[in-house]
């Protein structure tokens, strides 16, 4: 099983549903980038990415925010996506 596979196997039994399909969604967003690397992250591409209602995806991202599980670097504005930095997975 690959170390990304055993990070998320390990939190997967302490997050809820919403947070942790916005993870996953993260995480596969930034399969492609740089370790390291901020993602972007709009409400709205994120609830069309997971199923889940644009506010319950807000609310995800803050939640996983709050429990130390993402960094937000950049909040979000009405015009732009908030930026996040995924902990760096050994």
């Amino acid at each position: 099983m690959s170390t990304l596979l055993q990070h998320l196997a390990r939190i997967a039994p302490v997050l809820k549903e919403a947070p942790l399909r916005a993870l996953l969604a993260l995480y596969a967003e930034a399969e492609t980038a740089e370790p390291g690397a901020l993602i972007s992250a709009s409400s709205r591409k994120l609830a069309a990415r997971t199923g889940l209602a644009r506010s319950n995806a807000q609310r995800a991202l803050d939640q996983l925010a709050e429990a130390g599980v993402i960094e937000a670097v950049s909040p979000g504005t009405r015009t732009g996506a908030a930026s996040f930095r995924l902990p760096q997975v050994p």
